[in-house]
């Protein structure tokens, strides 16, 4: 009877270690930052300009820019994966530009050699500075189409409740990472452990401009059902692509749907006269 009350604790001991440990390294388990050659032309886009923006707490954040081809051409903002780097936006950046339209890639704190550690509010700081350069500069805000991908999507519903933007772009996208990690880690109490929430769930409803979602039926990172729950939360108007044999990136011809939507919402256009 004695190896019963042993057993116990060891299994609280486990336990409490396993949470613990998700705990303390939360952040490094969902932020994996990547560094790498900054020099756009390098990645073969010569014309596309290494921008330095400097946030309100101090940091300098390399970052991508192409300016749209005319002013009734939108700007497109690339809020990119936990693991992403801009260099590795380079094809999207060829996609968009080479049709005329601008983009901006963001790189956040702590990625793309940038100093900082990334944090939800350290990431949301970043991506004010990315929306207010490119309104003080080039950009009307109602020219301004912001595109978030899997993390980035949250980054992305959050700015759009901030400010008039002209459309959203969402590749991939989720609840919260509350429910994603809950479907990764059934066993541990996410809800109390997670900081970093990036809630879109709550916050979609707040949305103005119109919508685009797309997913992919196989994605074993981000459930697809995550991403139709938020669609089924957002109001109008808005669109969802579901692409039936793709897992969580590597969409086809998703460039032609985007370009689709904002043409058939006349964004930035109806603004010209």
């Amino acid at each position: 009877m004695r190896r019963l009350p042993r057993l116990i604790l060891s299994l609280f001991f486990i336990c409490f270690t396993v949470i613990g440990f998700f705990y303390l390294f939360q952040r490094q388990l969902l932020y994996l930052p990547q560094s790498g050659d900054i020099n756009p032309a390098n990645s073969g886009l010569p014309n596309v300009q290494l921008i330095q923006l400097q946030t309100q707490d101090g940091l300098s954040l390399n970052s991508w820019y192409a300016p749209a081809r005319s002013q009734n051409m939108p700007t497109i903002i690339y809020f990119h994966g936990n693991a992403g780097h801009i260099s590795h936006g380079a094809w999207l950046i060829q996609e968009y530009t080479k049709a005329g339209y601008g983009m901006f890639i963001l790189g956040y704190r702590g990625f793309s050699n940038n100093k900082g550690q990334p944090t939800e509010a350290g990431l949301y700081i970043d991506a004010r500075t990315a929306i207010l350069y490119l309104n003080d500069h080039t950009a009307p805000m109602h020219c301004i189409v912001l595109f978030g991908e899997s993390l980035g999507t949250g980054i992305a519903v959050q700015m759009a409740t901030e400010f008039p933007v002209g459309a959203v772009i969402l590749q991939s996208p989720y609840t919260s990472i509350t429910d994603v990690g809950q479907t990764h880690y059934p066993f541990l109490p996410v809800s109390w452990l997670l900081e970093d929430r990036y809630e879109s769930i709550k916050k979609i409803h707040n949305l103005q401009a119109p919508l685009f979602i797309f997913h992919g039926e196989q994605d074993k990172t981000v459930p697809v059902e995550l991403g139709k729950q938020l669609y089924a939360s957002a109001p109008e108007p808005k669109t969802l692509k579901i692409y039936p044999n793709i897992g969580h990136n590597g969409f086809p011809n998703a460039s032609v749907a985007v370009m689709h939507f904002l043409k058939k919402h006349r964004i930035c256009s109806k603004y010209i006269n």
